[in-house]
């Protein structure tokens, strides 16, 4: 009879928030993309360069302050997201670096990417404080993911897009 009873009562389950498993993927992910880009400065230049540490700085300043908003904000969220958008962004980071060192003279297109970035990620700090909850955009799935192809097509357009570098991937404007 105690058991049938033990059965009968409900049990509370607690999902678990798992924001230090994301702490430690978020440095992971830093690490491997800064060791990345000292990678490409010793095999491109012979030595590490003076932007390294700068670099080294915005990279973990703006994944922190992602950190800091999820923890706040999205407490039970996926911890594996994060990093891996992080690390995803750090290589491609790498990546537009590597090219920018092989041109005569140098880039610095990895410094806008840069840029980009840390614009990305103020908006999604304030999406995140702003929106209280996600359920409500479920209604536009499908207008957010037609806006999404529209934007994708737009270097085709004559006028618009143009051709860089050998591909016709870049919008003109201004």
């Amino acid at each position: 009879a105690e058991l049938l009873i033990r059965m009968a009562t409900p049990v509370t389950v607690v999902p678990r928030k798992r924001r230090g498993v994301e702490l430690v993927l978020i440095i992971f992910a830093l690490v491997l993309t800064l060791g990345a880009c000292a990678v490409v400065d010793l095999n491109v230049t012979g030595e590490l360069s003076a932007s390294l540490l700068y670099v080294a700085g915005i990279c973990t300043l703006l994944a922190l302050l992602a950190h800091i908003a999820v923890r706040w904000r999205l407490p039970y969220a996926d911890p594996v997201i994060l990093p891996c958008v992080i690390l995803l962004n750090g290589l491609g980071l790498v990546m537009i670096h590597r090219i920018d060192l092989i041109n005569d003279p140098p880039l610095n297109g990895a410094r806008q990417q840069l840029i980009w970035t840390a614009i990305g990620v103020i908006l999604f700090i304030v999406v995140v404080v702003l929106l209280n909850d996600h359920r409500p955009l479920q209604r536009f799935t499908y207008t957010i993911g037609l806006a999404g192809i529209v934007l994708l097509l737009l270097p085709l357009v004559p006028g618009l897009g143009t051709a860089k570098f050998g591909a016709q991937i870049w919008i003109h404007v201004g």
